[in-house]
Order: structure tokens, then sequence, then C-alpha cells
């Protein structure tokens, strides 16, 4: 126990000293401790230093303290994913649900110090990879009568096989410049990636302008659609590329419906951390009054990555989420969290027509390995990648690490899938 609470003083301090965490912390309506439970009695420590009141415990037993400090664990990696698991081995005293939103950042700050994870510096694009992503706008044509600009970018090898890349919830198409920029990659496939309206620099429709935006099954499969038909008419009738189809979380979710409904456009469907039912991910606080939207949001998917994900990383992938426009995340999982359901949304889909393959982060909370197994029981021949030191944002969290589980696979379905159709 002595032992234990000298490194949860240490951790302690380092916060006080740390200024992502008195960043966080500035101006919070309550204060935040940690106890620690043990048979010799409980020891407490105030983390912030202005005493103001109430107090948020964060009360566990020293085992469950050990672990967390350790962090290696999935559902023991973040503030995130403990506070979900069912057995409550941390818990909240004082305070109100409204403080512990507002917390959330500091919280999540808090848990990277406990487990003493490194400062790595935010990772610097190559500027010549980078420099060869193009973007542009053009206007999509909906069945429903809807016309709308949207942004696109593009990269790679226009000779190749098409990568589609469809975004996160919340989030734009920022979170595949990685892939863009890779020289791998690039060298053998075109790369493409669409912000959805109201996403990064698509403008939302009309109807959503400072609205209660709630994205829905339909619109989201009719705005891909329209964006895939606005490809494939870039091209000569002979000569249109064959389209593999990438989404991650709410891209995935979309990513295999689409191949439900058309699985003649693909040659291969890439479905990263698939949801199988994320019931409860939508929160009130994700578009509240009381709620800095820029930060909580960001803290909100921050727990969801691997402790083994570089912080440089994972501070950029968090930075898209607190540049969301206001509800634009909250109404995303309106599809992502309350309308999709795997087991009735791709029903009859098979991997017969083409591979898919499903992507399990294994600390991801979210759509967990569990959930994504449950996933691949719903798909007839689907298979599943797993991925035991990455979370929800594989791409973007630790993108080396990513491209050790894709690159295979694409060079399977290179010389296989793609050779038997142009055969």
């Amino acid at each position: 126990m002595n032992r234990l609470t000298e490194k949860l003083s240490t951790t302690v301090d380092r916060a006080r000293r740390d200024a992502e965490f008195q960043l966080a912390a500035r101006g919070l309506g309550c204060s935040i401790g940690l106890m620690v439970t043990d048979s010799t009695g409980p020891a407490s420590f105030m983390i912030t230093s202005d005493h103001v009141q109430p107090v948020l415990w964060l009360e566990a037993d020293a085992h469950t303290w050990t672990r967390l400090m350790d962090g290696r664990t999935p559902g023991y990696h973040s503030f995130g994913a403990v506070s979900r698991l069912p057995d409550q081995p941390l818990r909240m005293r004082g305070g109100t649900e409204l403080h512990q939103a507002q917390s959330l950042y500091a919280l999540e700050r808090f848990f990277e110090l406990l487990r003493n994870q490194g400062e790595q510096p935010a990772p610097v694009p190559d500027a010549q990879l980078l420099s060869g992503i193009r973007g542009q706008y053009d206007l999509l044509s909906l069945p429903s009568g809807i016309s709308t600009p949207v942004y696109w970018e593009h990269a790679g090898n226009k000779e190749g096989p098409l990568l589609l890349m469809l975004h996160t919830a919340g989030a734009d198409s920022r979170q595949f410049h990685p892939l863009m920029c890779s020289p791998e990659l690039v060298s053998d496939y075109q790369l493409v990636s669409f912000d959805l309206p109201g996403h990064g620099r698509s403008q939302p429709l009309p109807a959503d302008l400072w609205a209660d935006y709630q994205l829905s099954k339909s619109l989201y499969l009719e705005l891909c659609h329209a964006f895939i038909l606005l490809l494939t008419g870039l091209y000569p009738a002979g000569n249109r590329p064959q389209i593999i189809l990438l989404g991650c979380s709410m891209g995935a979710a979309m990513a295999l419906y689409y191949a439900r409904h058309y699985p003649e456009q693909l040659c291969a469907v890439l479905a990263l951390e698939p949801p199988f039912r994320a019931t409860g991910r939508l929160s009130p606080y994700l578009a509240h009054p009381a709620v800095n939207q820029s930060s909580h949001n960001a803290a909100y998917v921050r727990g969801l990555m691997s402790p083994d994900s570089p912080s440089g990383y994972k501070q950029l992938a968090t930075w898209i989420y607190a540049q969301a426009g206001f509800g634009i995340y909250a109404g995303d999982l309106h599809f992502y969290s309350e309308q999709f359901d795997a087991q009735t949304d791709l029903a009859g889909l098979t991997a017969s027509h083409c591979p898919v393959l499903l992507f399990s982060g294994h600390y991801d909370y979210s759509a967990s390995p569990a959930d994504v197994r449950l996933v691949a029981e719903c798909i007839e021949g689907a298979r599943v990648i797993d991925m035991p030191d990455l979370g929800h944002f594989p791409m973007l969290e630790n993108p080396p690490a990513f491209l050790r589980y894709l690159l295979p696979e694409l060079a399977k379905i290179t010389t296989t899938t793609l050779t038997k159709k142009e055969n």
C-alpha cells in the first residue's frame, strides 16, 4: 500500500506540473480527488489544488489502481474505459454527472499521466507526400432532390484500384491523411475520402445549419451512393476503377450497409471497428450548453485509443473532434448509436461477391472485439483481423502499426479478387 500511495502521490505532483492537465482543469466548477480503499483504511489525494466544492472523488481499491497505473489491460487503459466496466471497479463519489462531463478532459489527461505515458511530439508528415494530396468541391445530386457541394481529397496512383475511405462520426477526411502520405499505398492505389455535409470543409445541408442535426441511415446511404456515382462518372465507361470501400466506426457501419445494397459496385469491404449495436454511446453532454463541446467531445474519444499509440498521433486524432460544428458529433451518433443494428441492417450480406474484412482493435470499448465478432456472425464469409495493440482509430492513432495489418490484406485483394474481376 505504501509503495502504491507513493506512486499515486508522484502522479498527482506530475499532474499539477503538467501544462495540459492544468489547461483542462482550469475554471472547473468542482475539484478532483482520488481515494484508495484498503483493509487498513482509505488514503486520499487532491489532484487539483483550487479546493472548489464539490469534490469529484475517484475511488477504487489498491488492486484496481495498480491495474490502472499499468494501463495495458483493455478496459483499464483510460478513464472512459474503466468507468464503463460492468462491475464498476472505479466509483465516482460527490459531484454530479454534469461535473463529470465538464471534467472529462482533465480526467482522461490524468489517466494518461497515471500510466506514465511518454510524451512524443506530434508527427510531422513528409511535406512532399502531404503536397501530393489534392482537394476539390463537387456537387452531389441526391434522389430526394437535394443538391449539395461536398469537399473531397485524393492522392496516389490514378491507374490503381480506388480505396474510398469513410470517416468516423464527428470527424472528416483528415483522419486518412497518414494513409494518403504512406509511400506503400500511394504507389499502388488511388486514395479518396470526402467530408460529409456539415463535416470538415463541406457546408451543412440548409436544413441542418444551426439546427437539431440528426444523420439518418437513408440519407447517409444516399450521400455515399451519390459520391460513388460522381467518382465513377469521372472515368470513361470502359476504364472505371475497381473500388475497395474502407470505413471506420460509423464509416465501417455504412461501408457494410452499402455493400449490402450495392455489392456489384465494390470489389472489397474493409470495416475498421464496426459496431454491432452501439446503444448508449449517444450522450446528452455531446451538445450541452453547460459543457465545452470542443474539449469534452475530444476527450470522449480520447479514451478509445490504445495506451501503446504515440501520444502525438492521439492528440492529432482528438484535435479533429475539437473542431467539429456544434451538434455534429451528437447528430452522427443518431445513426451510429440509435439506428444501426448489424443483425438487422446487414441481413443477407455475404462475402461471396467480394471479401469482407473486419478489423478489430482490442482497446476499443465502443466497437469491442466481442461486438466485432458478433458483426462477423451476421455476414457469411466475413473475416476478422485482430489488432491487439490498437484502439478505435487505427489509421490515425498509430498509422505505422495499422499499416502492418492493412498492407498484407490489400495485397491479397489485389492478387486474387482484383485479378479475377479483370479476367
